[in-house]
Protein backbone atom coordinates (compact mmCIF):
# COMPACT_ATOMS: atom_id res chain seq x y z
CA UNK A 1 0.00 0.00 0.00
CA UNK A 2 1.13 3.44 -1.02
CA UNK A 3 0.74 5.85 1.77
CA UNK A 4 0.35 9.42 0.84
CA UNK A 5 1.20 11.70 3.78
CA UNK A 6 1.41 15.53 3.52
CA UNK A 7 4.79 16.00 3.44
CA UNK A 8 7.50 13.90 1.45
CA UNK A 9 11.10 14.03 0.75
CA UNK A 10 12.00 14.70 -2.90
CA UNK A 11 12.59 12.20 -5.43
CA UNK A 12 16.12 10.68 -5.15
CA UNK A 13 18.03 7.27 -5.36
CA UNK A 14 21.00 5.80 -3.57
CA UNK A 15 20.40 7.59 -0.16
CA UNK A 16 20.74 6.05 2.73
CA UNK A 17 17.48 4.60 5.33
CA UNK A 18 17.91 2.74 8.65
CA UNK A 19 15.08 1.90 11.42
CA UNK A 20 15.77 3.71 14.67
CA UNK A 21 14.42 1.39 17.35
CA UNK A 22 14.41 3.36 20.10
CA UNK A 23 12.46 6.02 18.37
CA UNK A 24 10.44 3.68 16.18
CA UNK A 25 10.94 5.55 13.01
CA UNK A 26 12.81 5.74 9.74
CA UNK A 27 15.78 7.78 9.36
CA UNK A 28 16.61 8.77 5.73
CA UNK A 29 20.08 10.82 4.61
CA UNK A 30 21.63 11.96 1.69
CA UNK A 31 20.88 10.35 -2.05
CA UNK A 32 20.95 12.12 -5.68
CA UNK A 33 19.26 12.54 -8.73
CA UNK A 34 20.42 13.32 -12.07
CA UNK A 35 21.11 17.14 -10.97
CA UNK A 36 21.45 17.10 -7.63
CA UNK A 37 23.14 15.43 -4.28
CA UNK A 38 21.43 15.66 -0.60
CA UNK A 39 22.72 16.08 2.96
CA UNK A 40 19.61 15.87 4.46
CA UNK A 41 17.89 14.20 7.12
CA UNK A 42 14.34 12.87 7.39
CA UNK A 43 12.33 11.18 9.53
CA UNK A 44 9.00 9.10 8.86
CA UNK A 45 6.57 8.17 11.43
CA UNK A 46 4.53 4.74 10.41
CA UNK A 47 2.11 5.52 13.24
CA UNK A 48 1.17 8.40 11.93
CA UNK A 49 1.78 8.67 8.24
CA UNK A 50 4.15 11.47 8.30
CA UNK A 51 7.38 12.38 7.12
CA UNK A 52 9.91 15.49 8.74
CA UNK A 53 13.11 17.11 7.81
CA UNK A 54 14.85 17.27 10.64
CA UNK A 55 16.92 21.01 11.10
CA UNK A 56 20.84 19.64 9.70
CA UNK A 57 23.40 20.89 12.22
CA UNK A 58 25.93 23.09 10.73
CA UNK A 59 28.75 20.40 11.12
CA UNK A 60 27.85 17.44 9.09
CA UNK A 61 28.64 15.20 5.95
CA UNK A 62 29.05 16.87 2.88
CA UNK A 63 26.08 15.87 0.06
CA UNK A 64 26.51 12.07 -0.89
CA UNK A 65 25.03 9.28 -2.23
CA UNK A 66 26.34 5.31 -2.65
CA UNK A 67 27.29 5.45 1.10
CA UNK A 68 27.76 3.14 3.54
CA UNK A 69 25.17 3.32 6.79
CA UNK A 70 24.57 1.39 10.03
CA UNK A 71 22.34 2.18 13.18
CA UNK A 72 23.82 1.64 16.47
CA UNK A 73 21.01 0.61 18.61
CA UNK A 74 23.48 0.79 21.95
CA UNK A 75 23.90 4.11 21.57
CA UNK A 76 20.79 5.48 19.19
CA UNK A 77 23.64 6.36 16.48
CA UNK A 78 23.69 6.30 12.79
CA UNK A 79 27.18 5.95 11.43
CA UNK A 80 28.43 6.40 7.85
CA UNK A 81 31.02 5.99 5.50
CA UNK A 82 32.40 6.60 2.55
CA UNK A 83 30.24 7.25 -0.84
CA UNK A 84 30.47 9.77 -3.99
CA UNK A 85 29.75 13.44 -4.02
CA UNK A 86 28.45 15.34 -6.74
CA UNK A 87 31.71 16.06 -8.55
CA UNK A 88 32.20 12.23 -8.68
CA UNK A 89 35.04 11.99 -6.02
CA UNK A 90 35.06 8.98 -3.74
CA UNK A 91 34.62 9.59 0.09
CA UNK A 92 36.62 8.42 2.66
CA UNK A 93 35.40 9.99 6.31
CA UNK A 94 33.51 8.38 8.92
CA UNK A 95 30.99 10.48 10.94
CA UNK A 96 28.30 9.29 13.68
CA UNK A 97 24.82 10.74 13.66
CA UNK A 98 23.76 10.99 17.59
CA UNK A 99 19.44 11.19 16.83
CA UNK A 100 18.89 12.49 20.65
CA UNK A 101 20.88 15.10 20.72
CA UNK A 102 21.02 16.18 16.38
CA UNK A 103 24.63 16.02 16.16
CA UNK A 104 27.29 14.72 13.83
CA UNK A 105 30.75 14.02 14.48
CA UNK A 106 33.79 13.27 12.20
CA UNK A 107 35.56 10.21 13.47
CA UNK A 108 39.50 10.22 13.02
CA UNK A 109 41.13 6.69 13.05
CA UNK A 110 45.04 6.22 12.32
CA UNK A 111 44.28 3.79 9.54
CA UNK A 112 40.66 3.70 7.79
CA UNK A 113 39.44 2.25 4.59
CA UNK A 114 39.99 4.03 0.91
CA UNK A 115 37.77 6.40 -0.89
CA UNK A 116 35.47 4.41 -2.07
CA UNK A 117 31.31 3.78 -2.87
CA UNK A 118 29.20 1.13 -3.67
CA UNK A 119 30.62 -0.94 -0.48
CA UNK A 120 28.63 -2.67 2.14
CA UNK A 121 28.31 -2.17 5.73
CA UNK A 122 26.98 -3.88 8.51
CA UNK A 123 26.52 -3.69 12.34
CA UNK A 124 27.14 -6.70 15.27
CA UNK A 125 25.50 -5.72 18.14
CA UNK A 126 26.90 -7.99 20.28
CA UNK A 127 30.47 -7.13 19.48
CA UNK A 128 29.20 -3.11 19.23
CA UNK A 129 31.60 -3.72 15.46
CA UNK A 130 30.80 -2.38 12.16
CA UNK A 131 32.27 -4.30 9.21
CA UNK A 132 32.98 -3.02 5.79
CA UNK A 133 33.21 -4.89 2.53
CA UNK A 134 34.39 -4.26 -0.73
CA UNK A 135 33.13 -1.14 -3.11
CA UNK A 136 34.67 0.40 -6.10
CA UNK A 137 36.91 3.92 -6.19
CA UNK A 138 36.16 5.41 -9.39
CA UNK A 139 33.64 2.86 -10.90
CA UNK A 140 35.86 0.46 -12.25
CA UNK A 141 38.39 -0.22 -9.87
CA UNK A 142 37.30 -2.70 -7.57
CA UNK A 143 37.86 -3.35 -4.12
CA UNK A 144 37.88 -6.42 -1.98
CA UNK A 145 38.64 -5.45 1.65
CA UNK A 146 37.43 -6.15 4.54
CA UNK A 147 37.47 -3.81 7.74
CA UNK A 148 35.75 -3.26 10.64
CA UNK A 149 35.32 -0.34 13.08
CA UNK A 150 35.26 -0.77 16.96
CA UNK A 151 33.04 2.41 18.36
CA UNK A 152 34.37 2.08 21.85
CA UNK A 153 38.20 2.63 20.67
CA UNK A 154 36.94 4.66 17.50
CA UNK A 155 39.29 2.98 15.68
CA UNK A 156 39.34 0.82 12.01
CA UNK A 157 40.93 -2.32 11.61
CA UNK A 158 41.57 -4.22 8.25
CA UNK A 159 41.70 -7.77 8.62
CA UNK A 160 42.96 -9.90 5.92
CA UNK A 161 40.91 -13.70 6.05
CA UNK A 162 42.33 -16.94 4.71
CA UNK A 163 39.38 -17.13 2.29
CA UNK A 164 37.17 -14.17 0.68
CA UNK A 165 34.55 -13.39 -1.99
CA UNK A 166 35.88 -12.04 -5.59
CA UNK A 167 36.31 -7.92 -5.15
CA UNK A 168 32.88 -6.33 -5.97
CA UNK A 169 30.34 -3.54 -5.85
CA UNK A 170 26.84 -2.81 -5.31
CA UNK A 171 25.69 -6.41 -3.22
CA UNK A 172 23.51 -6.78 -0.64
CA UNK A 173 25.17 -7.16 2.74
CA UNK A 174 23.24 -7.59 5.82
CA UNK A 175 24.34 -8.80 9.69
CA UNK A 176 22.19 -11.76 10.76
CA UNK A 177 22.34 -14.72 13.06
CA UNK A 178 24.84 -15.31 15.49
CA UNK A 179 27.38 -12.56 14.44
CA UNK A 180 27.23 -13.57 10.77
CA UNK A 181 26.62 -11.47 7.87
CA UNK A 182 25.24 -12.28 4.89
CA UNK A 183 26.44 -10.91 0.97
CA UNK A 184 24.89 -11.55 -1.95
CA UNK A 185 25.41 -10.28 -5.44
CA UNK A 186 27.10 -7.30 -7.07
CA UNK A 187 28.95 -6.59 -9.62
CA UNK A 188 32.97 -8.24 -9.87
CA UNK A 189 35.61 -8.09 -12.44
CA UNK A 190 33.26 -11.23 -14.53
CA UNK A 191 30.23 -9.05 -14.30
CA UNK A 192 26.95 -9.00 -12.32
CA UNK A 193 26.91 -12.21 -9.46
CA UNK A 194 24.49 -15.14 -8.05
CA UNK A 195 26.99 -15.79 -5.32
CA UNK A 196 25.87 -15.81 -1.84
CA UNK A 197 29.00 -15.72 1.14
CA UNK A 198 28.88 -15.84 4.86
CA UNK A 199 30.90 -14.24 7.13
CA UNK A 200 31.87 -14.86 10.89
CA UNK A 201 33.45 -11.66 12.98
CA UNK A 202 34.20 -14.14 15.85
CA UNK A 203 35.87 -16.54 13.34
CA UNK A 204 37.22 -14.22 10.58
CA UNK A 205 36.06 -16.78 8.23
CA UNK A 206 34.13 -16.17 5.26
CA UNK A 207 32.11 -19.22 3.77
CA UNK A 208 30.45 -19.75 0.26
CA UNK A 209 26.89 -20.55 0.64
CA UNK A 210 25.71 -22.99 -2.30
CA UNK A 211 22.10 -22.41 -2.34
CA UNK A 212 19.85 -24.91 -4.90
CA UNK A 213 17.73 -21.87 -5.26
CA UNK A 214 18.98 -18.69 -5.57
CA UNK A 215 17.96 -15.07 -7.35
CA UNK A 216 19.55 -14.30 -10.22
CA UNK A 217 22.56 -12.61 -10.84
CA UNK A 218 21.83 -9.42 -9.22
CA UNK A 219 23.47 -6.15 -9.06
CA UNK A 220 22.29 -3.66 -6.06
CA UNK A 221 19.58 -5.69 -4.38
CA UNK A 222 17.57 -4.34 -1.56
CA UNK A 223 18.74 -6.12 1.70
CA UNK A 224 17.37 -6.80 5.19
CA UNK A 225 17.33 -9.18 7.86
CA UNK A 226 14.05 -10.06 9.74
CA UNK A 227 15.08 -10.95 13.16
CA UNK A 228 11.53 -12.58 14.18
CA UNK A 229 12.17 -15.03 11.51
CA UNK A 230 15.60 -15.22 11.22
CA UNK A 231 15.72 -14.61 7.05
CA UNK A 232 16.96 -12.39 4.71
CA UNK A 233 14.56 -10.48 2.64
CA UNK A 234 15.87 -9.99 -0.98
CA UNK A 235 14.09 -7.51 -3.70
CA UNK A 236 15.06 -5.87 -6.84
CA UNK A 237 18.35 -5.01 -8.48
CA UNK A 238 19.15 -4.93 -11.72
CA UNK A 239 19.02 -8.24 -13.32
CA UNK A 240 20.93 -8.53 -16.67
CA UNK A 241 20.99 -4.74 -16.73
CA UNK A 242 17.39 -4.32 -16.35
CA UNK A 243 15.35 -2.91 -12.86
CA UNK A 244 14.00 -6.25 -11.16
CA UNK A 245 10.73 -6.87 -9.16
CA UNK A 246 12.06 -10.51 -7.67
CA UNK A 247 11.58 -11.14 -4.41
Amino acid sequence: TELPPFTIPSARRRHGMIYDTYDDVLIMIGGETNAAFFDEIYKYDPFIDEWSIVSNPSTRPSARSRFGMVYSSLMNGIFIFGGIDVTGLALDDTWVYNITENSWTQLLSAASPSARYGHGMAYIASQDVMVLFGGTSDGSTLLGDIWYFDIPEVSWVQISPALSPSARRDFGFVAGNNDEIVLFGGVDISGASDETWSYSYTANAWTEVNAITKPSATEAPAFAYDSSSKRILLFGGRVLGIASAQT
